[in-house]
């Protein structure tokens, strides 16, 4: 059974309700797809009352389900507490998902008193079983010591884990981490390993980073042309400082032949911003006689201001760099500290740890005990969207101060109104979400579309999904195959993983399995886990493709080792059957146990077919290689 999955890009709550409900099993079939089908046609209250009756019967996804819709209100009045209600009795009998929300909302203190020690065990339950991000929540908690003590060895365990399963920011903190040394001896090359994980997935910090260290030389052979690549992969993503990178590379004309025109658009990219460095060397560009007033009349004293103030975060080490810009008086470095927060958010939210450590660098530098609110406050008010994108994250990241989706939604407005295309994209979200703001799907897809029209990958993926689901804009999958298309050709694996689903079942485009598999492999080269489950579906029968039981055996191990319940079953399967794998009764055991915590009504029944042809002693020994397996969290098992 192929997965389809249509999930929003969600900022900090539960994924989107439609794609949960995609999740069910197969027992309980006819209430559960009248729940969907109700659910699919915007009938939350259809929906609830066909999964309250299984919830109360203990069915743990319904309990899970009617959990989301309470919390997130539909169908019924939206309330917390009763949402914590239901999570708890899903997650106390083993149910991932409820697991990771009921730590999400103990984190939080929504629907309950905030308590980390219980958001903890919660998260580590979840972990345990797989769930990325979980174990990225978990890694954050540990390693800025969020209401509990700090543990550096198991904020980088859980880190690692994260990361080696696909998660993108995991990967990013873990280049952060050896990169800068943070608690670990600095490790260039591993820097470089994480980094170029996380870029490869499309984000923007680690693509900066990566032709950071391609530009000097560290854990990799100085490459200039390969730097401006990656530079201009992150400047394609809106990062404002591979953006003034990029510019400084075709004002000196290293590794690009020397362009003043390339080099002026890239800085007026990255100004336009609020990154100061751009703006001063624009404001030279336009006022060589350093008159303080431009060709068209505006002064360019707030950028000298800005400069007087950032010159003593500097420390010079590179002479090719340093020469870029000592035209203008003044001296470059990559050990300038860069405020994450006056850059646009990648994938989701950035991490609150990188903007704590940021803050820190700075203050320590500085010799000042400024708060993020206070640094970017000013700028904010005088216009900027890049500082009113800064400090409208900074409300929505609570860092530094209160979390405040109102003042958060406000500053993103100001922000969006001015044509911030990664400001206009968490404003849709907010809007998505109604944080901060009134619901409103059609308030969602005004400012999706702004965004994505200025060539934003989640703005047109979460548009792919809008026009699916006929959700704040006229159903039409034409235009969701589209909007799909933009996002998977710039490299989003889910937008990849929907366009495969949509091939695959003909939905806004004709049927066509190879295209089908040729997406879905772009998704799971990436990582994402039901991207690899269904290729293991399509090798195993021959749709699109060849039929090859061994490579699907590879799919389905991939996709099991990164915790696909499903993925796990029929790898226990193909190992009883002998089919693309040699056969053994032991490792069909193994896996059918493992997959058992998330599907234990089929596993059981496998289980039961094994354990026949197998001695007590064998029974015992699959036993306990899965409990091994566990405790390395599947990896080469």
């Amino acid at each position: 059974m192929l997965v389809r999955k249509r999930c929003f890009m969600g900022r900090k709550h539960v994924v989107a309700l439609l794609c949960l409900f995609l999740v069910c099993a197969e027992s309980h079939a006819a209430d559960v797809n009248r729940a969907f089908a109700a659910a699919q046609s915007g009938n939350f209250k259809t929906a609830m009352e066909e999964w309250l009756p299984l919830a109360e019967r203990g069915f743990a996804r319904a309990q899970y389900n009617v959990g989301v819709m309470h919390e997130m209100g539909e169908g019924v009045p939206q309330y917390f507490k009763t949402a914590v209600k239901w999570y708890t009795l899903a997650a106390k009998q083993g149910y991932t998902f409820a697991q990771y929300n009921l730590a999400l909302k103990y984190a939080k203190g929504e629907g309950v008193e905030k308590d980390p020690d219980e958001a903890v065990k919660w998260y580590t339950l979840a972990a345990e079983q797989g769930h990325l991000r979980a174990q990225y929540n978990l890694a954050v908690m540990y390693d800025i010591g969020d209401g509990i003590p700090e543990d550096n060895a198991r904020a980088l365990k859980w880190y690692t884990r994260a990361g080696d399963g696909g998660h993108i920011k995991s990967q990013y903190n873990l280049g952060l981490k050896y990169d800068n040394g943070t608690n670990l001896l600095e490790d260039d090359e591993t820097a470089f390993k994480w980094y170029k994980l996380a870029a490869d997935q499309a984000d923007g910090r680690a693509q900066y980073n990566l032709g950071c260290m391609f530009d000097f030389g560290e854990g990799v052979a100085q490459d200039y042309r390969a730097a401006i690549k990656w530079y201009t992969r992150a400047a394609g993503e809106g990062y404002a400082s591979a953006q003034f990178n990029l510019a400084l590379k075709y004002d000196g004309g290293l590794g690009v032949p020397q362009d003043d025109d390339m080099a002026t658009e890239w800085y007026d990219r990255a100004a336009e911003q609020g990154h100061v460095k751009s703006r001063y060397n624009l404001s030279v560009i336009n006022d060589p006689n350093d008159s303080g007033v431009l060709e068209d009349g505006r002064f360019t004293a707030e950028w000298h201001v800005y400069e007087k103030e950032e010159k003593y975060m500097n420390v010079e080490f590179n002479p090719d760099f340093q020469a870029l810009v000592i035209k203008q008086g003044r001296v470059a470095s990559k050990d300038t500290v860069e405020w994450y927060a006056i850059n646009p958010a990648r994938e989701d939210l950035q991490p609150k740890l990188e903007l704590a450590v940021k803050f820190q660098e700075r203050n320590q530098i500085l010799g000042k005990n400024t708060t993020p609110v206070q640094w970017f406050t000013p700028t904010a008010e005088r216009g900027a969207p890049g500082g009113q994108f800064s400090l409208a994250l900074i409300y929505d990241l609570g860092e530094g101060v209160g979390e405040n989706d109102r003042l958060a939604a406000q500053w993103y407005e100001r922000a969006a109104e001015q044509g911030h295309a990664e400001a206009r994209h968490n404003l849709g979200l907010m809007y998505d979400a109604g944080e901060g703001v009134k619901q409103s799907a059609e308030n969602a897809v005004k400012w999706y579309t702004l965004a994505a029209e200025q060539g934003n990958l989640r703005a047109r993926f979460n548009l792919g999904v809008k026009s699916a689901l006929g959700s704040g804009i006229a159903q039409d999958d034409e235009v969701s195959v589209n909007w799909y298309t933009l996002a998977a050709e710039q490299g989003f694996a889910q937008a990849q993983f929907n366009l495969a689903v949509a091939y695959d079942v003909g939905r806004g485009v004709p049927e066509d399995q190879a295209a089908a598999v040729k997406w879905y492999t772009r998704a799971a080269e990436q990582n994402d886990v039901n991207a690899m489950f269904n290729l293991g579906v399509k090798n195993e029968f021959g749709k699109g493709l060849t039929q090859n039981y061994e490579k699907a055996v590879e799919w389905y191990m991939a996709a099991a080792q990164t915790g696909h319940a499903k993925a796990q079953y029929n790898l226990a399967l193909k190992y009883f059957t002998g089919e693309g794998v040699k056969r053994s009764n032991i490792k069909a055991h193994m896996w059918a146990n493992i997959s058992r915590a998330n599907d234990a009504q089929r596993s059981d029944k496998l289980l039961d077919v094994i354990v026949k042809e197998m001695t007590p002693e064998q029974v015992a020994i699959a036993q306990r290689r899965a409990r091994k397996c566990l405790a390395k969290n599947l990896k080469g098992c």
